[in-house]
């Protein structure tokens, strides 16, 4: 119930998660086209819309947001998964 009143009148913000991830995936990775490719948008966009707005150090942090007394697991990147020819 306490939660519900934490959330009450909350709006998301339209691709609000959409737009973090990016931001704190390229301030991770340092890498504009794998972002981009990643995001399915063109490195252009990626850079003039998400490049640093966020420091590595931040952005390391968000990626280790989660529930309490839950295990951390990562989904596998494509890059993980799939093996060179």
């Amino acid at each position: 119930m306490a939660v519900a009143r934490l959330c009450e009148g909350f709006k998301w913000a339209a691709n609000g998660l959409r737009h973090s991830y990016i931001s704190y995936r390229l301030a991770v990775l340092h890498d504009t086209a794998r972002v981009a490719l990643e995001a399915g948008n063109s490195p252009e966009v990626i850079f003039a819309h998400y490049r640093e707005l966020v420091t590595p150090a931040v952005a390391k942090a968000w990626f280790t947001v989660a529930p309490q007394n839950t295990p951390l697991t990562i989904a596998p990147t494509l890059a993980t998964v799939i093996k060179p020819l």
